[in-house]
């Protein structure tokens, strides 16, 4: 018999899923979300869980709950964490704390993103968001070390000679000679075919520092 309800229950979970994608394909954001739910609630080890929050996110987003989307991207990571959609509900709930000026909460959750999901195409973002964060809140160490991380992770990004260098202006500014040293000279080594005034720059602040 629980067999029986299982196989009833897992045949309900596609029909209503589809259901749910036409109220929100008709603008009924508010019903499609309620549908999306009901499926998780009726069927939560269902394959269509996952992508059900996040559109019932996605709908609460459409009609400006923002608090509520939220909280469905945290389910997905809690709830769902290997995921294919994981990643990217924990880069929404890192955007999301940032557009509710919880920038503290923002920086952690990138940060987390990056640690958690390394393969995650989020992964540049979230680490130098996490960088721009970190210095907005004056923890000058973190920020330096986040963009380091994102300059050397993703060296073949166009914006990587930029943040390094970001990177080296921070330890100029709080007068840690050795480490801003340190980045220049890697930035030489990684970017020797940067952009004129980013190599300028490094060169004749090298001149100085030696």
């Amino acid at each position: 018999m629980l067999a029986l309800l299982m196989a009833l229950v897992s045949s309900t979970a596609p029909g209503q899923f589809a259901q749910a994608e036409a109220l929100r394909a008709k603008g009924q954001f508010d019903e499609a979300a309620k549908e999306y739910l009901a499926l998780v609630t009726l069927d939560p080890k269902s394959e269509f869980a996952p992508p059900a929050l996040a559109n019932a996110a996605v709908c609460y987003e459409s009609t400006q709950q923002f608090d509520a989307a939220e909280k469905l991207y945290e389910r997905i990571v809690t709830e769902y964490p290997t995921s294919r959609l994981a990643d990217a509900a924990l880069f929404r709930v890192a955007v999301s704390a940032e557009r509710s000026y919880d920038f503290d909460k923002a920086r952690s959750k990138y940060l987390e993103l990056a640690s958690r999901y390394p393969s995650s195409k989020d992964r540049p973002n979230a680490l130098f968001n996490a960088g721009r964060l970190a210095e907005a809140l004056q923890r000058y160490d973190e920020a330096a070390s986040a963009y380091l991380r994102f300059a050397r992770s993703y060296a073949a990004n166009e914006d990587a000679p930029k943040v390094q260098l970001r990177a080296a202006l921070i330890y100029e500014k709080q007068g840690d000679r050795a480490k801003e040293r340190e980045v220049l000279e890697e930035y030489l080594k990684k970017f020797s075919r940067a952009d004129a005034a980013g190599l300028k720059h490094a060169k004749a602040r090298l001149a100085v520092l030696r």
